[in-house]
């Protein structure tokens, strides 16, 4: 159920429920509760009225003004016999200062809230450096879909610290621990790690990770040399890097080593370690790398292809897979971007001749295997909601988690024409947010 809430001015520490309420299984101490939004809370006496609808809320002015809620948006309700708790309240926290909220990245951020009638409750656009920890309040934009006349539904404000947060940006060891600490794990997504964290994490439970690729730091051509005495040829790449930049490809033809970039251009050839290590050096300069073994994609027409998985967790507060998405790369080249994006079962229909059952089979083994990796990376005790990895079939169609990027793209399916799941992916976030906030979604 959704609630209204109104101000009262005269009376103060008083919270005036329905009767209607009280008459049935909810059981409220009307002596005195602890009234909670967000990580805001105070004590108050209840007021059981008759002539109130079950639907409607009053609180005294006094609590409004130290909950700092506003009134123009419905909110849920949880009772319990000593505790009243208004919410979901759920941040999104999406940039570094509130100067940085600018009007496009609200626009943006307006996608979120396409479920906003499922949940209800206070949504806000917050910043890093506008979080204030000794009061618990925040200031930053709540959306409500009330505010018609303005150009977009965010109104500015002071508001209670969520209990809930979600991040796509990348804040500071002290902000993510004190958040972590004030909202019982409540914020997700804001643990970094990159490709080789990514592995260590990995290795600690090989028995469980037969799809991950083997995978070394690279300091020199010694480590190179290590790879290929196991495998016919090896990546390296960047420990943290996007869109296959700074990729590499090496084999090893007797005393010759074969250097290629992303595009698939021979880069070097020559049989001199020393000149091979010169490149290694270049390329190192202030830049971590990793030497990993090379698979065989599946592919067609001289593509390679892989595929984005997206991971996620909704209102249920589980790792379900949202999609999966093919990509085709360009003709020749080493990796798959730059290429265009297909439909994860027809491109193994019409490519590679699966049958029905064989599609869903597959897409069910890949399913597991990146659903393992979730519960891999949360054992490190961080919360994750979403993730998009980076799979491989290789030419046996054996399945291959190459990356966990914890801030995929949520555009990828719009690459394919597919609002109806770039929205689910959207709506997920805000789904996962609300659930760990204790609240429903309708």
């Amino acid at each position: 159920m959704f609630y209204n809430i109104s101000s009262v001015n005269d009376s103060r520490g008083t919270i005036f429920i329905s009767s209607r309420l009280t008459s049935g299984s909810i059981f409220v101490n009307v002596n005195g509760v602890t009234l909670c939004a967000g990580l805001r809370s105070m004590s108050a006496r209840v007021s059981v009225q008759h002539d109130l609808m079950e639907n409607e809320i009053l609180l005294s002015k006094d609590i409004i003004d130290y909950l700092m809620l506003p009134l123009d948006i419905k909110y849920q309700v949880k009772f319990d016999s000593h505790s009243i708790k208004l919410g979901p309240v759920i941040g999104l926290l999406m940039s570094e200062s509130f100067d940085m909220l600018t009007r496009r990245r609200l626009k943006d951020l307006l996608t979120y809230c396409l479920i906003y009638p499922e949940v209800h409750g206070l949504i806000l656009a917050i910043s890093e450096k506008d979080i204030d920890f000794e009061k618990g309040l925040v200031k930053g934009y709540y959306y409500s879909p009330n505010l018609k006349e303005a150009a977009l539904p965010w109104k500015e404000g002071i508001f209670p610290l969520p209990d809930s947060i979600f991040t796509r940006i990348y804040i500071s060891d002290d902000t993510r621990l004190n958040l972590q600490k004030v909202s019982d794990n409540g914020l997700f997504n804001s643990k970094y790690f990159n490709k080789w964290e990514f592995w260590r994490m990995m290795t600690k439970f090989k028995a469980y990770c037969g799809f991950i690729p083997e995978t070394k730091r690279l300091y020199s051509i010694d480590d190179i040399d290590h790879m290929l005495s196991s495998f016919s040829s090896v990546y390296i790449k960047p420990t943290n890097g996007t869109l296959s930049r700074g990729l590499y490809m090496i084999k090893k033809d007797n005393e010759n080593y074969h250097v290629e970039d992303k595009h698939g251009d021979k880069i070097e050839h020559t049989d001199s370690r020393e000149e091979v290590q010169k490149f290694i050096d270049d390329i190192l300069s202030g830049r971590g790398y990793l030497v990993q073994q090379a698979l065989e994609p599946i592919g067609f027409e001289g593509r390679h292809v892989d595929f984005r998985v997206i991971m996620q967790k909704n209102h249920s507060r589980m790792w379900n897979c949202t999609t999966i998405i093919a990509f085709a790369g360009r003709p020749g080249e080493i990796c798959s971007n730059w290429g265009y994006t297909l439909k994860f079962e027809d491109i193994l229909e019409k490519y590679f001749h699966f049958s029905q059952q064989e599609i869903y089979l597959k897409k069910q083994e890949i399913i597991s295997a990146c659903r393992t990796v979730c519960g891999i990376l949360e054992m490190t005790g961080e919360n994750y909601g979403d993730f998009g990895f980076d799979v491989v079939l290789d030419k046996d169609f054996k399945v291959w988690i190459l990356e966990a990027n914890k801030r995929h793209f949520h555009t990828v399916p719009l690459w394919n024409n597919d609002e109806e799941t770039y929205y689910e992916v959207k709506a997920n976030t805000l789904r996962y947010a609300t659930a760990l906030d204790g609240f429903k979604v309708y």
